[in-house]
């Protein structure tokens, strides 16, 4: 049976079962997929904040632990990351950016190589793994594009 992982804000999930991880209206806010196309394990993140107590580097440690509870290994975990734009024109505190640097950072710490990204610019996305395929779907109001983890 497909489960569907509908992720809210700082809200994270790990699976091996067919389905779905998604992550809809990342703004600001940066959706960090993990997927082992070997182990066929996806993960998906909504961070929200750099200095959000229970996000970024303690959310994407506890996913990358369950991934390896699953069977995968660290060296086949990639990353993808959608998200961190400048919603507001008036966003003197550049939100996104810091919420972009900071997951990159962790993910560097982490020894996660980032596979892809779609960041920045000034519209929302929503994005959907393919917990099977590894296919990431990005999406956003004016388009929709298809990228895919497991090149």
């Amino acid at each position: 049976m497909k489960q569907t992982h509908v992720l809210g804000l700082s809200e994270w999930a790990v699976s091996n079962s067919p389905g779905e991880i998604i992550c809809f209206g990342l703004g600001s806010c940066v959706g960090v997929f993990l997927y082992d196309k070997f182990k066929r394990i996806g993960a998906g993140a909504h961070i929200m904040t750099p200095s959000d107590k229970c996000g970024g580097f303690n959310i994407i440690t506890a996913m990358i632990s369950e991934m390896l509870l699953l069977g995968s290994q660290p060296l086949t975990i990639r990353a993808r990351l959608v998200g961190g734009a400048n919603i507001f024109s008036m966003e003197s505190y550049c939100i996104g950016k810091r919420n972009v640097d900071s997951v990159k950072k962790d993910l560097k710490k982490m020894r996660i190589l980032i596979e892809s990204e779609d960041l920045g610019g000034n519209e929302s996305r929503t994005a959907r793994l393919n917990i099977s395929t590894g296919e990431l779907i990005v999406s956003t109001p004016q388009q929709k594009f298809h990228n895919h983890i497991n090149n």
